[in-house]
């Protein structure tokens, strides 16, 4: 399967993701919502992906050192991945 449609699955199942994680957060109290740590942060967290997915798919995709298949063993190309795409969104 080519990157692009790829793309277009998971774009989709981030869509459906989207409408469960909603469905299941309207019944959890204020009180229940403060136990749920990094989940706090899964609507950043579903954003970032969909950058991710977009810029891995769009023309810029070989200007970012974070989509190359280099290892790295550190964050610096995900924070300069966010700069370049993600603030742009």
């Amino acid at each position: 399967m080519a990157l692009a449609q790829q793309s277009q699955a998971l774009v989709r199942a981030l869509d459906t993701w989207q409408i469960l994680w909603r469905k299941a957060l309207r019944h959890l109290t204020d009180d229940d919502r403060k136990w749920l740590g990094v989940a706090n942060n899964v609507a950043d967290l579903e954003y970032l992906t969909r950058r991710i997915i977009e810029v891995a798919v769009g023309p810029h995709a070989g200007s970012s050192r974070y989509l190359q298949r280099a290892p790295s063993f550190g964050t610096r190309e995900l924070h300069v991945f966010m700069r370049e795409f993600v603030s742009k969104g």
